[in-house]
């Protein structure tokens, strides 16, 4: 596959701009056609629904990110990584801030979606 990208590369660059008209003409209508099904599957986004509240991971992640600035990491590991196995030790009573974080951003989402179909 990548040869052949080479080889298109090298020969498009080489021709003039009328002679990619057809190839470009060809790939807009390609490109119509496509975004036409895709718009069968894929329905737009709400602009209005409000976006789904962070998990509680997600806000221990924030915290976790803010102390470990600056710190160098271990050989062959990422933030990510050290986070989750943090998380993953992590008993249910240290979870709670993050957790009660967490429901009261579902709760205040619940109330703008109620909002804005109202």
């Amino acid at each position: 596959k990548q040869w052949y990208q080479r080889r298109v590369a090298i020969t498009a660059g080489g021709m003039t701009e009328k002679e990619k008209k057809p190839y470009v003409e060809s790939a807009e209508v390609d490109r119509k056609r496509y975004l036409g099904e895709m718009n069968i599957y894929k329905k737009p986004r709400d602009e209005e629904k409000p976006k789904r509240p962070a998990s509680a991971y997600f806000h221990f992640l924030v915290e976790f990110r803010k102390k470990m600035a600056g710190k160098p990491l271990p050989e062959h590991t990422t933030i990510p990584k050290l986070s989750g196995a943090l998380w993953q030790k992590m008993t249910e009573e240290e979870r709670r801030p993050y957790n009660s974080k967490m429901e009261k951003r579902k709760k205040y989402r619940l109330r703008l979606c109620v909002d804005t179909t109202a």
